[in-house]
């Protein structure tokens, strides 16, 4: 006999497959069709970031083709076309060499930037060699595949280390560069970095070896569009190379120094730029205009020198201005404050370590020019106080750290009159003279907050 069942309380029951077909039928009428959810996951997984390459701002009145520079704009800006369009080409690396402050990288960015108002699906990515942790082929590939896991977040890049295999490492890369979405533009700046490794000579088949799988990106089987431009002071990087393939895989382009008369006619664009501030400008300057135009030319031929001296011309008209030294005439509207949009000093915290100690060097000293071989023999002191690796204490390498603390404008190199010291342009010999451009204590405080373990050697 069955227990009683209460009516009022139980609900009829529903068959096991007509509940099935319910649940179904109501979740087919709630979910998008299948085709509909492959579209959108294909086109959340096309967005991607943008680089920091790509969002670094145009410089204040800059224009392009760059005065003084119509024929190499126009080399690079055809370079380009010819990478990113059509099949992939073996040739497309260019090298840029010269001088610092010669215009090889505002040309570089200015013919990318000048393509990619063009064609907007092109990409950019910019990486520093003196900025690398590890200073090596695989150190340089490994930034690559970070930045561009960054600017693609939901496409899947191999997982590699710097104990994979250099072949994986360099698929990993170009695998990444494929995931931006379009052609890639890659600039490289002071790539000879990656050649000049403790314990090789130069020339040597590894540092040949370094520029021909660094040189051989674009024609990867993985590899999108690419064309790769780098840049470094050394004219003979190539020739120095033991491996003929490297010609064959890379075009250069040389950047002679500045003239008298393109410095002049850069310095006058910018004043004109300014208007009645420009012309307060030069009459501020007076005749230290031309006699530092000539100077320039004379020495360096750095474009960087005359760009300061436009700068400082326009302060001091603007200091003369705000004194009230006027002759009764009524006095104009103030001029908008002209300011140095770059700090020498603001990148010291980002430096590599034995960067860092080489400006301790720099800055213990007890004036602001110092000899190179002073230099160069205060900061292997530094090292060993510091108990780190002398591997970096090469004068090749110092010399060349030292011209792109030049660059940066952190300090200035000269050579003594009469000789030629300094086997390579941007090299500086034993006699050369280094010159802070920054005081020395602003230097000091500087580096004492990047690092605190330099405070102790600082003052030493």
């Amino acid at each position: 006999m069955g227990l009683p069942v209460n009516s009022s309380t139980t609900a009829p029951s529903t068959p096991i497959r007509k509940r099935t077909l319910r649940r179904l039928d109501s979740d087919s009428k709630s979910a998008p069709p299948k085709k509909a959810r492959q579209c959108e996951t294909a086109s959340s997984e096309k967005k991607t970031i943008a680089t920091e390459a790509e969002r670094l701002p145009v410089p204040e009145g800059e224009q392009y083709p760059l005065l003084a520079r119509e024929s190499e704009c126009e080399f690079v800006d055809n370079f380009l076309v010819s990478c990113l369009t059509g099949a992939k080409r073996r040739d497309s690396c260019l090298y840029l060499s010269g001088r610092p402050g010669t215009g090889k990288t505002c040309c570089a960015r200015g013919s990318a930037r000048a393509l990619r108002q063009q064609r907007p699906e092109t990409r950019l990515m910019e990486f520093n060699c003196m900025e690398l942790q590890q200073c090596s082929l695989s150190g340089l590939l490994l930034k690559i595949i970070d930045a561009c896991s960054a600017a693609s977040p939901s496409a899947s890049i191999q997982q590699v280390t710097a104990r994979t295999p250099l072949s994986a490492i360099i698929s990993a890369a170009t695998e990444g560069l494929a995931a931006l979405g379009g052609p890639v533009i890659l600039i490289i700046d002071e790539v000879d970095q990656l050649v000049r490794r403790p314990g090789h000579q130069r020339g040597s088949a590894a540092g040949s070896e370094t520029l021909e799988q660094l040189f051989s990106l674009p024609v990867q089987p993985s590899a999108p569009a690419l064309a790769l431009v780098a840049i470094a002071n050394a004219v003979d990087l190539l020739a120095r190379a033991a491996s003929p393939a490297i010609k064959g895989l890379c075009r250069s382009l040389l950047f002679e120094p500045y003239s008298a008369d393109q410095l002049r006619a850069i310095a006058k664009a910018r004043f004109n730029a300014k208007g009645s501030q420009g012309e307060a400008a030069v009459k501020a300057l007076g005749r230290s205009f031309e006699l530092q135009v000539r100077q320039t030319a004379k020495g360096s031929g750095d474009c960087r020198h005359v760009v300061r001296m436009v700068e400082d011309g326009l302060i001091e008209a603007l200091r003369r201005e705000e004194s009230g030294a006027s002759d009764g005439a009524p006095k104009p509207a103030p001029a908008k404050k002209t300011t140095r949009n770059y700090d020498p000093l603001a990148g010291v915290k980002d430096l590599p370590m034995e960067q860092q100690v080489l400006l301790c060097a720099l800055a213990s000293g007890t004036s602001e020019a110092t000899r190179f071989s002073e230099v160069f023999q205060r900061y292997k002191a530094l090292l060993t106080k510091l108990r780190q690796p002398l591997d970096c204490a090469s004068k090749p390498q110092v010399g060349c750290a030292l011209a792109v603390f030049e660059q940066r404008g952190l300090l200035s190199l000269s050579k003594p009159k009469g000789r030629n010291s300094g086997k390579s342009l941007g090299t500086p010999g034993p006699d050369s003279v280094v010159q802070l451009a920054v005081l020395r204590k602003s230097l000091q405080s500087a580096l004492g907050d990047a690092n605190p373990m330099l405070q102790q050697c600082v003052g030493s």
